[in-house]
């Protein structure tokens, strides 16, 4: 559901994580869901720390998600992220601009991934409808719980309804001084 629902309602994007350089944060195999900040002012609000997923080359359509590890400005006062991943020693080439920008990590699902990629649109359709019955059935269940519970913790020690009385005995033992 934090897959599905969250992106969905939010207008944030799921990415399968295909490389090892954000190990141990997004092992191979993660699932990060991405907030879009590739509008114009998106950079300012991004902070040393954040995880942010980028286009690094203009003609390459590939990603990159790793961690802000700078803020800086060119001459001409462009914010500038360096960036580096998380396994990786070295920082990455070059700076990443606002048009290079494409979003924020929110957060991340190990292996979520994997799923993602066997699944076709069809059979996430299925499956996420699946999981958010069985959500629904799960949170039934817990509040019929709940309130069974609630019912019958009010009841006097012989069964009938009501409050316990002053000197009635709830637990089998009777209070201090009581005979």
């Amino acid at each position: 559901m934090a897959l599905v629902a969250l992106p969905r309602l939010t207008g944030w994007v799921p990415l399968t994580v295909t490389s090892g350089s954000m190990t141990p944060t997004y092992p191979v195999g993660s699932q990060v869901v991405v907030e879009p900040l590739d509008h114009p002012g998106g950079i300012d609000e991004v902070s040393v720390g954040n995880v942010v997923t980028f286009m690094p080359h203009p003609d390459d359509p590939s990603l990159v998600t790793h961690r802000v590890v700078g803020i800086g400005s060119t001459t001409g006062g462009e914010v500038v992220l360096t960036t580096r991943g998380d396994a990786n020693t070295a920082t990455d080439e070059g700076g990443i601009g606002q048009r290079e920008l494409r979003g924020r990590v929110r957060y991340g699902v190990p292996l979520a991934g994997y799923v993602a990629t066997m699944l076709d649109a069809r059979e996430k359709h299925i499956v996420t409808r699946v999981l958010g019955g069985l959500l629904l059935a799960y949170a039934a269940y817990a509040l019929g719980s709940a309130a069974v519970r609630a019912v019958t913790s009010t009841r006097a020690p012989d069964g009938a309804p009501g409050v316990l009385r002053e000197g009635s005995v709830a637990s089998g033992r009777r209070a201090e001084g009581e005979t």
